[in-house]
């Protein structure tokens, strides 16, 4: 596009009209500096492409050549180049007819994925159908949001998976069954059941009937994946965004790396934007955990897969709620991470990274009453799934910006249990100098030393560059920096802690 005029020269509005034309001027402004930047990441040392404020440009002291240049050249012009954007292949179109080359009629559509679909009901045998229902309808939409391209179906001869559930009513309370059944092969994937002494109460507290629907709805993906990977699509995709967030949320910097590797070859193989979204919150995930560096560049492209993410599934609700999660990360868009996942919340109350993105949104905003109900509903859910560890660490961070340390030191004592989670270490030997618990705080150096090998004492009291922020801004580092120098000087502890 920038060869083709004579001076070789476009300008940074037209390629942005011509390649973004569907965005904002600010979005579209953001994608070309993405893509320039990968464009020279891509060539290295070679420079060819320069540019300024206003213009992009081929170096004029290289000598380009181009099929253009070539007589009688059959070649088409831009032969293969397929980008889905109005304005892009309006242009083409009028390229290859002032070339003489073949013309086009319509944009190529690359094939989107094909729709699994998901069926949820009441079992004949159940007494009251209506609560069955409702209990079917959220273990089937929490399944769901993790499968790229699914929808719901009120035929289930045409589900690949049912929902099955019943509720039975007698005098002493009400017996709940729920099973997950894989059509293609006619097997009982999940089956669970719980009681309750009154139905309605249980379906309104927060938490009861949550916990219950995402216990099943964690284990049935998981068992549907590792049941049959190789033998139908539910199980591919579901393979792809378990295996990636099992990888992210293991907190292992190796295994994080390879659970972006999965996503990667997922959006090559599958049209769908739930995989890129879910990149871009793995990479938020993973600037946490010191896993990538925190640039501007890894935050541009953060961004720019969201975008990409809304663009191939427009308003999908785990989309949504991803996009939401991995704004708030990056302290970008605050506003509008909290309007989306309130949108979401509205369709799915127990969508649990829409819960946290809520709570993060609330508490930016100061209505911090809120922001912890919704913080402690989302821990209560997520207990015994794989999203346990970061809904731990989630309220511990909101606890100590209410001031609740007690509560903190908590919820942060059961996000670092079996896991190499790191940033709730942080936490907790803050909280441990705070309270001069000199055991503890040797206890946890000597772990981060363990999975961060470059850790120091110096570096996490004053470096204001490391994930330490929310210990800053509440003093609480401030409080315990006195006691946590005391170990640095102290020569019993070493050679377990490097020296400044």
């Amino acid at each position: 596009m920038v060869v083709e005029p004579h001076d070789k020269k476009r300008s940074r509005k037209w390629l942005q009209e011509h390649l973004w034309s569907d965005r904002a001027s600010e979005q579209a402004q953001g994608s070309l500096r993405t893509t320039l930047a990968e464009i020279r990441r891509a060539f290295g040392d070679v420079e060819f492409l320069l540019s300024d404020r206003g213009n992009i440009w081929i170096k004029p002291t290289l000598h380009v050549t181009t099929d253009l240049s070539i007589p009688n050249s059959t070649r088409e012009f831009l032969e293969g180049l397929n980008i889905e954007d109005p304005a892009f292949m309006a242009w083409l179109k009028e390229m290859r007819a002032r070339y003489g080359l073949p013309s086009i009629g319509s944009p190529i559509e690359t094939p989107r994925i094909s729709r699994i679909l998901l069926h949820s009901g009441a079992a004949e045998n159940s007494s009251s159908k209506h609560n069955a229902q409702i209990i079917g309808d959220q273990i089937g939409t929490m399944i769901s949001d993790f499968i790229a391209g699914s929808s719901k179906t009120n035929n289930p001869d045409h589900a690949d998976l049912i929902i099955e559930c019943s509720v039975n009513e007698g005098v002493d309370g009400s017996s709940i069954y729920a099973k997950v059944i894989d059509t293609k092969t006619d097997e009982l994937i999940h089956f669970a059941h719980t009681t309750c002494t009154n139905i309605f109460t249980w379906l309104n507290t927060p938490g009861e009937m949550a916990k219950f629907c995402w216990d099943i709805a964690d284990v049935a993906m998981d068992e549907t994946y590792s049941q049959n990977k190789d033998r139908n699509e539910v199980a591919r995709r579901l393979s792809y965004s378990q295996e990636a967030m099992s990888h992210v949320l293991s907190f292992d910097s190796d295994r994080m790396h390879k659970g972006l590797l999965l996503l990667e070859r997922a959006s090559s193989e599958l049209k769908s934007g739930l995989f890129l979204a879910l990149k871009a919150w793995s990479i938020t995930s993973m600037i946490i955990e010191d896993a990538i560096p925190e640039t501007k560049e890894v935050h541009e492209q953060v961004i720019e897969l969201l975008h990409l993410a809304a663009e191939l599934s427009p308003h999908d609700p785990m989309i949504m709620s991803l996009s939401a999660s991995a704004y708030l990360a990056l302290s970008k868009n605050q506003a509008e991470a909290g309007r989306m996942a309130t949108k979401v919340l509205k369709r799915s109350p127990n969508n649990l990274i829409a819960l946290q993105a809520s709570s993060a949104s609330l508490a930016a905003i100061g209505r911090n009453d809120l922001a912890y109900q919704q913080s402690n509903r989302a821990k209560a859910i997520a207990q015994s799934t794989k999203f346990e560890a970061r809904c731990h660490l989630h309220h511990a961070l909101l606890c100590l910006k209410l001031g609740k340390i007690d509560e903190a030191s908590a919820s942060a004592k059961s996000a670092s249990a079996n896991t190499n989670y790191r940033a709730p270490r942080r936490q907790l030997l803050a909280l441990s100098a705070l309270s001069k618990n000199y055991l503890e705080c040797t206890h946890l150096v000597n772990e981060l030393i363990e999975i961060e090998k470059d850790f120091r004492l110096d570096k996490f009291i004053f470096d204001e560059e490391y994930h330490t922020h929310t210990l800053r801004q509440t003093g609480i580092l401030e409080k315990s920096s006195p006691f946590l120098n005391e170990i640095i000087t102290a020569a019993r502890l070493r050679p377990n802690i490097p020296r400044s």
